[in-house]
């Protein structure tokens, strides 16, 4: 039996820090399963069964979190959704999707009402986190269900030792923060996979560059998903803002297409002690019928510490001299 998966760590360890919430509560392993459970049942009396979609508009939050894990639990599908869509984008969605529940956040509470009126589908239960009128208490629903592993619960899936093909391993006193949105798939496999491989998660309702270094400092986070604009607009910091944060606890940070300018890497190498791994995707193979395949078909290719190094002749460049010329383009 795999000693990987979340469920697995949070009961051998159930005291041991799981969450840090962009609310501020900190969750622990026992208590983000318990939270997990709670809405497995819940969504199970709403009537979700194996395969029926729940569609969320939810901003980065340890309910969405919780609710992923609780859908895999009965075999439920999320069908997280950007912010910036309009209602009736959010209404084709709940339409197209043949969503079993919809769940929304009371800041959306305009677009979530206009959606769910356009969209018209009986057989969507509506619920709100926080105050959304006519639609349901998200909370006070699953807050009348047992902590318990729900019945016939489906075995826990999760891949997470894809992550360790970036020689990350279980445990180890893993840290992951993520400051990017949820609702992208790759962020969402990076938070969620880092858990079921036994690290705390950081997380922050966006991102903003002063933010990730003091959360680095902090938590002493050691792992990160992230893109290539993020590193531009830390690298625009002074100099003398970047030195008043510990950032020796990272070890890897994981970012995936070329940035087309090898100096990004370069720089961040140099500040963050050579920790950035740049990965390809390549998943053009078709089937006989036409139709994309990812595993096993999946083919990837891992560029990690020193990237670039054969092709560049002034890797010994300072961190200095890398943002004034970050700057220079930027401007």
């Amino acid at each position: 039996m795999s000693t990987l998966g979340f469920s697995q760590f949070a009961e051998q360890n159930p005291g041991k820090l799981a969450l840090a919430a962009p609310d501020g509560r900190h969750w622990s392993r026992g208590e983000l399963l318990a939270k997990c459970h709670q809405i497995a049942h819940s969504l199970r009396f709403l009537g979700i069964r194996d395969g029926d979609s729940v569609v969320a508009l939810l901003p980065n939050s340890a309910e969405l979190i919780a609710l992923k894990f609780a859908l895999s639990q009965i075999g439920g599908v999320l069908v997280p959704l950007r912010y910036s869509l309009c209602a009736a984008e959010v209404a084709h969605t709940l339409k197209c999707s043949g969503a079993g529940a919809f769940i929304a956040h009371e800041k959306y509470h305009a677009v979530a009402r206009q959606a769910a009126d356009m969209a018209n589908q009986n057989n969507c239960v509506n619920l709100a986190l926080g105050n959304i009128e006519d639609f349901l208490s998200f909370n006070s629903l699953i807050e009348i269900y047992p902590e318990t592993t729900p019945e016939n619960c489906r075995p826990e899936y999760h891949e997470a030792h894809l992550i360790a093909l970036f020689d990350i391993h279980p445990e180890s006193n893993n840290v992951h923060f993520c400051g990017s949105e949820l609702y992208n798939p790759r962020v969402m496999f990076w938070a969620t996979q880092c858990l079921h491989s036994g690290h705390a998660l950081v997380l922050a309702q966006q991102w903003n560059a002063l933010a990730m270094l003091h959360a680095i400092s902090q938590y002493r986070v050691t792992t990160s998903y992230m893109f290539k604009s993020q590193f531009e607009k830390l690298l625009l910091l002074p100099i003398g803002v970047r030195e008043q944060y510990d950032v020796s606890s990272i070890r890897h940070v994981v970012t995936d297409a070329p940035s087309g300018d090898p100096d990004i890497i370069r720089a961040m190498n140099l500040w963050w002690g050579d920790a950035i791994y740049e990965f390809y995707v390549h998943h053009f193979d078709y089937d006989k019928v036409g139709v994309q395949t990812s595993y096993p078909a999946l083919e990837m290719e891992i560029l990690g510490k020193g990237f670039r190094t054969r092709e560049t002749q002034n890797f010994s460049e300072s961190a200095d001299t890398q943002s004034q010329k970050l700057s220079m383009k930027n401007h």
